[in-house]
C-alpha cells in the first residue's frame, strides 16, 4: 500500500499540516488518527498506522502498546488521507503567488507554488504547459531525491497560437507557437528529449476572440 503523505487537522477554511517525517529509517507511527483510505467507504476512527520504507506496514485499531523503534506522531483529531492528484495545474505564473507576470517563472516561485501545493495535501502536480526548460531540472531534482515538495509532472512548453491561446503573460521560452507542422513536429521533439510527461496542445479559439490552431499542426 502506498504510504499516506499527510496528517490533516480540519478546522473551518482551513488544512493544516502535521509535520510527519518520511521514511524514516526505523519507521513511524501516526496514533489515534481518523483514516480516510480512499477506497470508498467512510473514515475509519481511532486507528494506528506504522509506515516503514515509505510504506503503510499496518493499520489497526489505536492502542498504548508500545511500538519499540518506531517515532509516534500524535495524530488525535487529525485526518491521515492519501496524497491528492491535480491533473491541471501551471507552476511559475504567479509572482509571489499573486501576480499573474511572465517574469514568474524562475526557481523561487516554482518551487514555492510546489510547496504551497503540498500544504494543502496536493502531493503531486501536472503542470500543462507554460514552464521554462527549468521544469525539467526541477523534476529531476526530486527523483533524485534532493527536492521536496508536490511531485512534478509535466507538459513542458507546451503548443500553442501565435496571437492566441493561452491567453495567459508567457515568455517565448514558455511556449511554443510552432507555424508549421514541421515545426510542430520538432518541438514535440524537444519535448521527446526532455522525457516530458504529456503533450499540451491548446487549440481553443477562445469563444472566438483569437485564432485557432491550424488543423495541420494539431
Amino acid at each position: 500500500m502506498p504510504f499516506f503523505s499527510k496528517c490533516f487537522h480540519v478546522a473551518p477554511l482551513l488544512l493544516s499540516v502535521c509535520a510527519v517525517a518520511n521514511q524514516l529509517p526505523e519507521g513511524i507511527v501516526l496514533r489515534n488518527a481518523t483514516l480516510i483510505d480512499g477506497s470508498g467507504l467512510g473514515p475509519r476512527q481511532g486507528v494506528d498506522i506504522v509506515l516503514r520504507a515509505g510504506l503503510v506496514e499496518s493499520i489497526s485499531p489505536s492502542s498504548t502498546k508500545s511500538h519499540t523503534g518506531l517515532q509516534s506522531v500524535d495524530c488525535t483529531n487529525k485526518i491521515v488521507m492519501p496524497g491528492l492528484i491535480s491533473a491541471h495545474s501551471h507552476v511559475g505564473v504567479l509572482q509571489d503567488n499573486v501576480t499573474n507576470t511572465a517574469a514568474a517563472f524562475n526557481r523561487a516561485n516554482v518551487i514555492a507554488a510546489l510547496n504551497q501545493f503540498e500544504r494543502y495535501g496536493v502531493t503531486t502536480v501536472v503542470t500543462l504547459g507554460m514552464n521554462r526548460d527549468l521544469i525539467y531540472t526541477l523534476r529531476d531534482e526530486q527523483r533524485a531525491g534532493s527536492l521536496g515538495d508536490a511531485t512534478i509532472l509535466t507538459a513542458g512548453r507546451g503548443v500553442g497560437v501565435t496571437d492566441g491561446a493561452p491567453p495567459q503573460p508567457a515568455a517565448p521560452d514558455q511556449v511554443d507557437h510552432p507555424k508549421t507542422a514541421d515545426e510542430a513536429r520538432h518541438d514535440v521533439d524537444a519535448y521527446v528529449a526532455h522525457h516530458a510527461d504529456i503533450v499540451k496542445l491548446w487549440l481553443d479559439p477562445l469563444g472566438g476572440k483569437v485564432p485557432e490552431m491550424n488543423t495541420e499542426i494539431y
